[in-house]
């Protein structure tokens, strides 16, 4: 922050306070206040009471002043712990999960599962064979399952994190960006025909 005299939003404002009285926490970190700044920028998204809350959390869990990504993580945390529905099934929670609904279902029933990511991975395993599964094959099945599970849940976190990115932006920068993409990934028609010269 080159300029002092720069304006921001009271919560900003509030979110940078937050930042800085919890350095004290980590005498260890090297942060400034353009670094404190780097972070209430990245975590516009996040409310200040939230920050508080995840500060506060920290404090308690942490040995160092916490990444920016795991401030993100400890306020999904947060929120999840007030609204259930947030809640993002662990793969050990989403493997009892399938445990259940094949006692309950086998495979003549349609399964119920409590997130979709669940179920995309059980659909790309096949309900059936994961049903039918032998006895001394099913850890094979489970780490299987661990794999491809993971692999969503990876692929459903970017998709959030660049929603929340892209709604960010004014709506004329996200056009100029959409335009370019388009642009990018329209098809050359360049290329040269392979003729030797």
């Amino acid at each position: 922050m080159s300029n002092p005299a720069m304006k921001i939003s009271p919560e900003s404002d509030a979110k940078l306070k937050i930042l800085t009285a919890f350095l004290k926490a980590f005498p260890a970190s090297k942060l400034d206040k353009e670094g404190l700044f780097m972070y209430v920028v990245m975590l516009r998204d996040v409310s200040s009471t939230e920050l508080q809350l995840a500060m506060e959390k920290s404090v308690r869990s942490m040995k160092f002043y916490p990444s920016i990504s795991e401030i993100v993580e400890l306020v999904e945390s947060l929120r999840a712990a007030i609204d259930p529905s947030l809640h993002i099934p662990s793969v050990d929670e989403a493997w009892g999960e399938v445990v259940h609904e094949i006692q309950r279902a086998f495979p003549y029933k349609s399964p119920v599962f409590s997130t979709s990511a669940i179920a995309d991975t059980v659909k790309r395993m096949g309900w059936t064979m994961i049903c039918t599964t032998e006895e001394g094959n099913m850890n094979i099945t489970r780490a299987q399952f661990r794999d491809i599970y993971t692999s969503i849940l990876r692929r459903e976190k970017a998709k959030r994190e660049n929603d929340r990115l892209l709604a960010a932006l004014p709506k004329d920068a996200r056009e100029k960006l959409s335009s370019a993409i388009h642009v990018l990934a329209a098809p050359s028609h360049s290329m040269t025909s392979g003729r030797k010269e």
